[in-house]
């Protein structure tokens, strides 16, 4: 067969793609051409436009057709050595193409195409997993496949909805002298609604702990790992959270609490509304404005960054790993705790930094095939992970 002009070659992977028969070579060399270009924001989509499946098409076809007009050029093969925020366009890219697009659109292709980085055994993403320890001292299991409704006298009522959050009224019985606690282990995640309105997020490997009724002068809570709060607002009753030596006062506003690091005391970053951070080591009290960031140290001092990267903070909670300026280490202590799995690292750890935003709901093979595109050696062994 003779050889297509380039720019029909182009446009036929295009096509491929967006039918679902492109090959993980093809898809590579698409890629890498697409990187030729430094306009990678084009294609950073919001939610709701991902939804239209036809304009994401259009918009596809039209960057495409604009790229072939601006340059027309040899495909180059992809450096390996290279870090991930220098192709940004890459992640971008197989975030529309696979990461993202697939999944919401709904053109999954089989897991096992030739070319790609096959596990085995492959390791499923995390979800929603973790387990309620009531006041009485019994303990409820949760799934993603389980939808219970628990009653306990004196104790509160939980109840599972359907897409997966727990929701907790009080009962008339009910007292704050008692403590129930939500708990996920890694690998998993939870959503719980408290008895005030107020909605909570844990990330993987996180607990919360709550009174089966609020107080009536303030409402608080015990947090552990990372926590997002929606707060329901309650002029008359603060709420305040929790976690190794700090506190955050609030009346109602959105939050994410981090003290997965065990280097520092945690983290606390302002989406919206307005909270207090207190230290209690050093009774230094911060308070923090939307767009702000609290990283609260061990020797007892509070440092407030003023333009935060919320996006990449909040990531987790809609579905997503961040990698934007993450050294190699954060990227997988993420993977680490999403994944369940054991990260090893054999020898120097490269400096260059990552970038982009990959979909939490991929299988790793996945993950180390966008690994394995950027020059990172390694080999896996049941769950263990070494970092060559």
């Amino acid at each position: 067969m003779a050889q297509k002009p380039y720019d029909d070659h182009i446009k036929l992977l295009a096509k491929k793609w967006m039918q679902g028969t492109i090959t993980p070579e093809e898809e590579v060399e698409f890629a890498t051409w697409y990187n030729l270009f430094d306009d990678e924001a084009e294609l950073v989509l919001s939610r709701e436009f991902a939804n239209d499946e036809e304009e994401l098409q259009q918009r596809i076809f039209d960057t495409v057709n604009k790229r072939l007009m601006l340059k027309a050029t040899t495909v180059h093969k992809f450096p390996l050595k290279r870090k991930l925020v220098a192709v940004a366009a890459v992640t971008v890219f197989f975030l529309i193409g696979w990461a993202v697009y697939k999944l919401i659109i709904g053109k999954d292709q089989p897991s096992d195409t030739p070319g790609e980085i096959t596990v085995f055994n492959d390791i499923l993403p995390g979800g929603n997993k973790g387990g309620l320890l009531l006041a009485d001292g019994s303990y409820i299991a949760l799934g993603k496949e389980q939808q219970d409704v628990v009653a306990v006298k004196g104790k509160g009522q939980f109840t599972q909805l359907d897409d997966g959050e727990i929701a907790c009224s009080e009962t008339e019985s009910s007292n704050s002298n008692g403590y129930n606690t939500l708990t996920t282990p890694k690998g998993g995640q939870y959503r719980l609604r408290l008895p005030d309105g107020t909605r909570v997020w844990l990330n993987s490997a996180s607990s919360i702990k709550f009174p089966t009724a609020f107080n009536k002068n303030r409402r608080e809570v015990e947090v552990t790992g990372m926590v997002y709060f929606e707060v329901a607002k309650r002029a008359s009753q603060p709420f305040i959270a929790k976690s190794r030596g700090m506190e955050v006062k609030v009346l109602g506003t959105h939050f994410c609490i981090n003290t997965y690091d065990k280097d520092q005391v945690g983290k606390v970053s302002l989406i919206e509304g307005k909270v207090e951070v207190y230290n209690l080591s050093s009774n230094i009290l911060k308070t923090l404005h939307p767009g702000q960031q609290a990283d609260l140290a061990q020797n007892g001092n509070i440092v407030v960054q003023d333009s935060a990267d919320l996006t990449s903070v909040v990531a987790w909670k809609d579905g997503f790993f961040d990698f934007e300026d993450s050294d190699l280490p954060s990227v997988m202590r993420q993977i680490e705790q999403w994944y369940d799995i054991e990260v090893i690292f054999e020898g120097a750890i490269t400096r260059e930094k990552f970038g982009g935003r990959i979909s939490r709901n991929l299988p790793l093979s996945k993950i180390l095939h966008l690994l394995k595109l950027n020059g990172i050696d390694f080999q896996m062994n049941g769950r263990r992970l070494l970092i060559k």
